[in-house]
């Protein structure tokens, strides 16, 4: 009973370290000099959002009836998104001063994560279903992690790149050189635009594994790699979404909104199949296997 306590009082401690993270990286932005000190209290308080969200999981994998990794339900795939996506912020904002106006939205996502999370929250069930047996499970989740999250962020850069080149202005010019006889520097949009595009580089291999696990344990589980399954089908869109950015921003030529709208629809879809999909099929009884972690 006691790490059932620790488990919610640290995941809900999470929330409000994540909002004051975003507050305080919202005054770092509106203050006139950008004063490192503020922007460095939203990246602890970011930290200690992480921090929470690994502490909870911690507790609610040594709970003495039902000892096990929080791998299976949506609950804690949620939490470990949320732990991806804050953690490649973390990672990213201190390298890339102009995404720092990404770290609110940053946080506003996982906020509402956060929120998705809470609602799907249930204690842990003592017996297993067959298809969640498998340490085929574990390294799909893990690949979940490294793919969702990075690329929950990329869809934000990506949203934020497009309205700045719809806006043009400012965000479109290119910037003055560091020194004196230089190439002028890309402009915020293209930097933004840029940074999608690492992101993105990050994460589709991990989604590409996310599949192949994902094939592999329904293998294992079902006897059967591909089923049409609605889930497996938006995954599978999704994927074909980023393969098509890749491909056009690499071959073609592509940059600019052209780019940043792909990849914004990387993140839509991605929505589909990590939210809509499981929505659907409640709502109106569509046929899935993969209902056993909701």
């Amino acid at each position: 009973m006691n790490l059932e306590l620790i488990e919610m009082a640290l995941y809900q401690a999470a929330l409000p370290a994540f909002v004051l993270g975003g507050v305080v990286f919202l005054a770092h932005l509106y203050l006139a000099g950008r004063s490192a000190a503020t922007f460095w209290a939203g990246w602890v308080f970011t930290l200690i959002g992480v921090l929470a969200l690994v502490g909870s999981l911690t507790a609610r994998s040594f709970q003495p009836e039902t000892p096990r990794l929080p791998l299976t339900t949506m609950f804690e795939i949620t939490v470990l998104v949320q732990i991806g996506a804050a953690g490649t912020l973390l990672v990213v904002l201190p390298r890339a001063k102009e995404l720092r106006l990404a770290g609110p939205l940053v946080l506003a996502v996982v906020a509402a994560l956060w929120a998705y999370g809470y609602s799907k929250h249930r204690e842990i069930e003592e017996t297993l279903q067959p298809a969640l047996k498998s340490y085929w499970l574990q390294i799909h989740v893990a690949t979940a992690v490294l793919s969702y999250g990075p690329l929950f962020m990329s869809g934000v850069t990506s949203i934020m790149a497009s309205v700045m080149y719809l806006i043009g202005g400012e965000y479109t010019k290119k910037r003055p050189p560091e020194e004196e006889g230089g190439e002028p520097r890309p402009s915020i949009a293209d930097r933004f635009e840029e940074w999608t595009y690492r992101i993105i580089a990050f994460g589709f291999p991990w989604l590409t594994a996310l599949i192949v696990t994902g094939a592999i344990w329904a293998n294992y589980a079902w006897g059967r790699a591909w089923g049409f399954d609605p889930k497996e089908m938006w995954s599978a869109i999704t994927w074909f979404i980023y393969v098509a950015y890749l491909h056009a921003r690499l071959r073609s030529g592509w940059r600019g909104l052209q780019a940043s709208l792909l990849a914004a629809a990387g993140l839509l879809a991605m929505i589909v199949t990590y939210v809509l999909v499981n929505w659907i099929v409640e709502v109106f009884q569509v046929e899935s296997l993969h209902t056993y972690s909701d």
